[in-house]
């Protein structure tokens, strides 16, 4: 799953998922909000159709990435439907990178997403 509000970022990080073969469905919110109704729908009302990943952005307009992760920690989804939660962004600021650390944030990594990336970040948390 993308959440990021950059109609272009999504669409290269899309195709690159895509090409990689790496999942048959990329689910794309715009924003932390759209991410969290996205998250309910799948993990909640439609069960055990979880992602497995998010990669998720900081700055978005409506409610942003860290505010995401406030709301995700209280959706209380069963333990089953572990998600792992990626920050990829733009931001080199210390608070931001410090408040990644801190959060319950598996990884993160810096924009734009590569092959490599990817590769590693599935390699390191999927074992594939």
């Amino acid at each position: 799953m993308l959440i990021d509000d950059d109609e272009i970022t999504n669409f290269i990080n899309e195709q690159l998922i895509s090409e990689m073969g790496i999942t048959q469905e990329i689910l794309i919110a715009k924003n932390g909000k759209e991410g969290i109704t996205l998250v309910e729908d799948r993990c909640k009302i439609r069960n055990h159709n979880c992602p497995q990943l998010i990669l998720l952005d900081i700055n978005m307009p409506v409610m942003n990435g860290f505010e995401f992760l406030e709301q995700y920690q209280q959706l209380d989804l069963p333990s089953s439907q572990s998600i792992i939660l990626i920050m990829l962004t733009s931001s080199d600021n210390k608070k931001d990178i410090e408040r990644i650390k801190l959060s319950n944030v598996i990884d993160y990594l810096s924009k734009p997403l590569t092959v490599e990336k990817l590769t590693s970040v599935m390699n390191k948390h999927f074992g594939t």
